[in-house]
C-alpha cells in the first residue's frame, strides 16, 4: 500500500498491522535498569553519509544532508543547554545512557534512552547520531513518548565509533553483523523493532534476513539505490575513493558542494562527511560493494514493515521503495513531497511500532 504525503502531513490509510510489543532486552546494571537492556555499557557519540539529503550520485553520498567534518565527533558537550525555543532531540535526552563495545576490530558507540520494548536505530552513511540531531530531519521523541526504549549507535568508522581501513568492513552485510553484535551485547531476550535510514536501511534489512526471529517490526527510511540502479552508484563511489586517495578528502568534499539536492532537503546545510580521511576510501568502496537483499530473501521476511521516503532524490529513488513494498509480504509505503510531511515521520513511526496486529 502506498500513501503520498501532502503539506498538511495528513495520514493515509494503514496497511498490514505490526506485531505486538516485542520482548524486552533485559536490565543492564550499568544502564540503570532501562527496560529492554541486559548488557554492559560504556560511552557513546556520532558522525557519517549514506542517508537523507546526500544523494546516491557521483561522489556516493548516501546519507542525511548536513554532516560533521572528517574525524569530527560533533554534538554538544554533555549537559550543555539548548538554544531558546529548541527541543532536545531523542539522541540527546538527558536520560540517555551511553555505552561502547568492541567487535571485529572496532569500538562501537551507542546510547539508550527511554524505557519499554526496545527499538534500535541505524543512521545513514557518512552521518551519525549527533549529525542527524543537528540536521533536525528526524525527530524520535514520539517513539520515546510511545513507550519505547530507543537504542541509537554510530556505525563503525562513523562518529564516535572507530573502524579499520578495510573496505569489506563497510558493506551492508558487515554492518548488519555489527547490528546483531549490538543486540548480543545488550543481551536482547526477544525480537526488537529496528529503524534504519539509507545505509541503515540496508543494514537493518540484511540483519533481518540473516536473523528474522530477532526482529519484530522494521521501519525503513530512504531506501537507497539498489539492484538495477546500484551499478552507477557503485562506479561513482569507487571513483570517489580513488579521488580521496589521490587528492585528499577535502577535494572530494568540495566536488560534492553545489550538486543538485532533493527539494525537500534543499535548505539543510551541507557539510563534509565525518569518517576520518584515512577511512573514507574504505567506506566508499564498502558501500560500492553493497546492495539490498534480493526478492526471494525479502519475500521470506515475516516482519511488518513501514517504508518512508521522499520524492525526487536519485540517491534514494522511489522505485527502490516501491519494489521493497512489492516484495516484502507485510509492507506499507509513504512518500513525502514536503519538509513538513517529513516532520511527521517520527509520529508515523511511533504509531506503527505501537499498532497491534490486525486479526
Amino acid at each position: 500500500m502506498e500513501v503520498t504525503g501532502d503539506p498538511q502531513g495528513r495520514r493515509g490509510p494503514k496497511g498490514p498491522g505490526a506485531a505486538d510489543d516485542p520482548a524486552g532486552l533485559g536490565d543492564p546494571a550499568d544502564l540503570d535498569g532501562l527496560d529492554g537492556l541486559d548488557g554492559p555499557g560504556g560511552a557513546g557519540g556520532s558522525a557519517g553519509v549514506e542517508g537523507p539529503g546526500g544523494g546516491d550520485g557521483p561522489g556516493g553520498v548516501e546519507g542525511p544532508g548536513a554532516i560533521d567534518g572528517p574525524g569530527s565527533t560533533g554534538g554538544r558537550p554533555p549537559g550543555e543547554s539548548l538554544p531558546p525555543g529548541k527541543s532536545r532531540p531523542a539522541g540527546e535526552s538527558r536520560h540517555a545512557r551511553e555505552g561502547r563495545f568492541r567487535h571485529r576490530g572496532a569500538e562501537i558507540a551507542y546510547d539508550v534512552a527511554g524505557q519499554g520494548p526496545p527499538a534500535v536505530y541505524a543512521h545513514g552513511g557518512f552521518a551519525s547520531r549527533s549529525a542527524e540531531d543537528r540536521m533536525g530531519l528526524f525527530r524520535w521523541t514520539p517513539v520515546l513518548e510511545a513507550g519505547r526504549c530507543l537504542v541509537r549507535y554510530d556505525a563503525r568508522g562513523h562518529g564516535r565509533s572507530t573502524g579499520r581501513a578495510v573496505a569489506a568492513d563497510y558493506t551492508y552485510a558487515s554492518l548488519a553483523d555489527d547490528l546483531l553484535a549490538l543486540l548480543d551485547h545488550l543481551r536482547a531476550t526477544g525480537p526488537v523493532d529496528a529503524i534504519g535510514a539509507s545505509m541503515g536501511c540496508g543494514t537493518v534489512l540484511h540483519a533481518a534476513v540473516r536473523a528474522p526471529a530477532r526482529f519484530s517490526r522494521l521501519v525503513l527510511l530512504l531506501p537507497p539505490t539498489a539492484w538495477e540502479t546500484r551499478p552507477a552508484y557503485a562506479r561513482a563511489n569507487r571513483s570517489a575513493a580513488d579521488t580521496v586517495e589521490r587528492e585528499g578528502a577535502d577535494a572530494w568534499s568540495a566536488a560534492q558542494r553545489g550538486r543538485p539536492r532533493p527539494p525537500v532537503v534543499a535548505d539543510v546545510p551541507e557539510q563534509p562527511p565525518t569518517p576520518p580521511a584515512e577511512l573514507l576510501p574504505a567506506v566508499l568502496r564498502g558501500l560500492a560493494a553493497s546492495d539490498l537483499p534480493g526478492p526471494a530473501e525479502l519475500a521470506a521476511l515475516p516482519c511488518p514493515a513501514l517504508i518512508l521516503t521522499w520524492a525526487d532524490d536519485p540517491g534514494h529513488p522511489v522505485s527502490t521503495a516501491r519494489t521493497l513494498t512489492e516484495h516484502l509480504p507485510h509492507a506499507e509505503l509513504h512518500v513525502s513531497r514536503t519538509r513538513a510531511d517529513v516532520a511527521t515521520w517520527g509520529d508515523r513511526t511511533a504509531a506503527f511500532l505501537t499498532r497491534r496486529l490486525q486479526a
